[in-house]
């Protein structure tokens, strides 16, 4: 019904052994950022070693021996390309190191083309090459200055953890579009895409990375750096919508919230019952249902065979209100629409708690292409997808109901695919960077 999900989620951990067990346990609690693919790097000290694990968990036994080692990163995936978002790891005149990330450069083209001019050979098309190739390039001395070095010079939307074999550095975007987390478990340093998995493997999260800063994390303890220039914090609005797990911190009432705006704004006065998809439409559903007064019933489950069936009982002379987080994927919809009015229903409304999506994200979020005219009208979309009628909540709403939530940081929210701003601008040539820290 809607496909906004993330492309990687990332977890590192500091001081705790053998790490890449922890690693493969907290990888289990970031499945609704990745579900494709899971590796793990670890390091003994000396040396970095990649292990590939399933993120379903159905692997994650320790039939695998670990390896002593108190530092390992990983990252799961939902990218199903041939080269996937997973873990990369290179050997250069310093040593080793590993990278993993979330999210997407905007000026790796050009940043490529200009490598290659230098003799650069990539194998991959992944950003986290790029960085691999800019640390290695540094004329910093320091690991952590040519790491600060390197990624002063790219642009976008990013969380990265990137370890040579005795240092973890973590590093988030300065717009802080994509996020990351810091938290401890049993005295150790951890940091992941957000507190889902630390809290699953029973450790405190501590606050999230804030834009723009530098986590380095060594025997010598943790030190924050911010190198780069200020920016405004402008964190996706999807993760408010949809990627942050229902259980997250006030994610369930901000989701209750927005459907209680989208039935003061878009009521369906003649709508009898409300029902949504399983699973992430809930909370919305729970709010429209809970403004209007009306009942809000499980008429749509899980079906091995077709997705979903609609229970006739539950829906049988209703006029039913559908209710949805987002509208990503039309032919979905007029599926389950079909499927109610088959079960019964009188007539089927449909409500959106977000605007329509009118471009594919530019930052590592994944979602189907655009479905719907770019100019469409409430009541197109109705006759489009086979509706009594349709509503969807404004841009201007979506992120005042988002902002007092408090899920997100207060602030404007990136929502450029529902037809905002992109936030990411190119810099200006030459533009002045801050000087690096030395460490």
């Amino acid at each position: 019904m809607m496909t906004f999900k993330d492309e990687t989620g990332l977890f590192g951990v500091f001081g705790h052994s053998p790490a890449d067990r922890l690693a493969r346990q907290a990888l289990m609690g970031l499945t609704h950022r990745g579900r494709l693919g899971a590796s793990v790097v670890s390091s003994d000290g000396h040396l970095l070693r990649e292990l590939h694990v399933d993120p379903s968990g159905r692997d994650l036994d320790f039939r695998v021996d670990s390896r002593p080692g108190l530092l390992a990163l990983g990252a799961v995936w939902n990218d199903p390309s041939p080269q996937p978002c997973r873990p990369l790891v290179a050997r250069y005149h310093g040593g080793q190191l590993a990278v993993a990330m979330a999210g997407r450069f905007t000026n790796s083209g050009a940043l490529r083309a200009r490598l290659k001019s230098e003799g650069a050979i990539f194998s991959t098309l992944r950003d986290a090459e790029l960085v691999a190739h800019l640390v290695a390039r540094s004329r910093q001395q320091t690991f952590v200055n040519r790491v600060v070095d390197a990624l002063q010079q790219v642009e976008g939307a990013f969380s990265i953890l990137i370890c040579s074999e005795d240092r973890l550095v973590a590093v988030r975007d300065p717009r802080g579009l994509r996020p990351l987390s810091l938290g401890e478990v049993q005295g150790a340093t951890v940091f992941a895409s957000d507190p889902s998995p630390i809290l699953a493997i029973e450790g405190s999260v501590a606050r999230p990375v804030a834009p723009g800063e530098v986590l380095v994390v060594d025997a010598e303890g943790l030190v924050s750096l911010k190198p780069f220039r200020r920016e405004s914090e402008r964190p996706c609005v999807w993760e408010a919508l949809a990627l942050l797990p229902i259980a997250a911190d006030k994610v369930y009432t901000t989701r209750v919230a927005l459907g209680e705006r989208l039935a003061k704004l878009q009521p369906c006065t003649g709508g009898t019952v409300v029902v949504s998809p399983p699973g992430a439409a809930t909370p919305f559903a729970l709010g429209y249902a809970r403004a209007l007064g009306l009942p809000w019933v499980e008429a749509l489950q899980p079906h091995p065979d077709t997705r979903w069936q609609a229970i006739p009982s539950l829906v049988t002379g209703q006029h039913v209100v559908l209710v949805l987080p987002g509208l990503t994927v039309p032919d979905r919809v007029r599926d389950a629409i079909q499927l109610l009015r088959k079960a019964g229903a009188t007539e089927v409304h449909v409500r959106v708690a977000s605007p329509i999506a009118r471009a594919l994200c530019a930052y590592g979020v994944l979602s189907s292409p655009p479905g719907l005219p770019s100019d469409v009208t409430a009541s197109v979309i109705a006759e489009l997808l086979g509706a009594d009628s349709a509503g969807t909540l404004s841009l201007t709403a979506l992120e005042s109901v988002v902002a007092a939530s408090g899920t997100l940081p207060a602030g404007a929210v990136c929502a450029g695919c529902l037809g905002g701003a992109w936030p990411v601008v190119s810099a200006e040539e030459g533009e002045e960077q801050l000087p690096l820290f030395v460490g």
